[in-house]
C-alpha cells in the first residue's frame, strides 16, 4: 500500500488531482485510514490512473471517463477512434488557411530571390 504522496510519485498525478478523481469517483483509495483519515492506494490501481490518462489524451473529458472505464475494451477503443476522429476533423478544417499560408510563403521567398537577382544584375 501506498500513501497519496508516494502513489502520486509512482503514477506521475499530483497529489490534488487524485483528490479530484476521487470526487469525481474515478478512483478512490483502497483504503482511508480511520484515525487520520490518510489514503493509501495499491499498485493494482496504476492501470485505471493509465486509463484514466489514455482517454483524456483520446479528448475524452474527465465526467465522461467513469461511464468509459466501465465498459469493455471493444468500446474504449471505439470511444477513441471516435475522438480522434473529431480531433483530425477540427485540425483539416485548419487545412486550406495552412495551405494559404505556405504558398505565400512561397512567393515571398521567390520575391526576394528575385529582388537580389535584380540588384546584382
Amino acid at each position: 500500500m501506498y500513501t497519496i504522496g508516494e502513489f502520486s510519485k509512482i503514477a506521475h498525478v499530483s497529489t490534488r488531482m487524485l483528490r479530484y478523481y476521487e470526487s469525481l469517483g474515478l478512483i478512490m483509495p483502497k483504503i482511508t485510514g480511520s484515525e487520520n483519515g490518510y489514503r493509501y492506494y495499491d499498485a493494482s490501481q496504476l492501470s485505471t490512473i493509465y486509463e484514466i490518462q489514455r482517454l483524456q489524451n483520446c479528448g475524452v473529458k474527465l465526467k465522461e471517463i467513469p461511464n468509459l472505464l466501465s465498459k469493455t475494451s471493444a468500446e474504449k477503443y471505439q470511444c477513441y477512434l471516435e475522438n480522434y476522429q473529431k480531433i483530425l476533423l477540427v485540425l483539416m478544417s485548419y487545412l486550406p488557411a495552412y495551405m494559404l499560408l505556405l504558398y505565400t510563403l512561397d512567393l515571398m521567398k521567390l520575391f526576394i530571390l528575385l529582388m537580389k537577382h535584380l540588384e546584382i544584375g
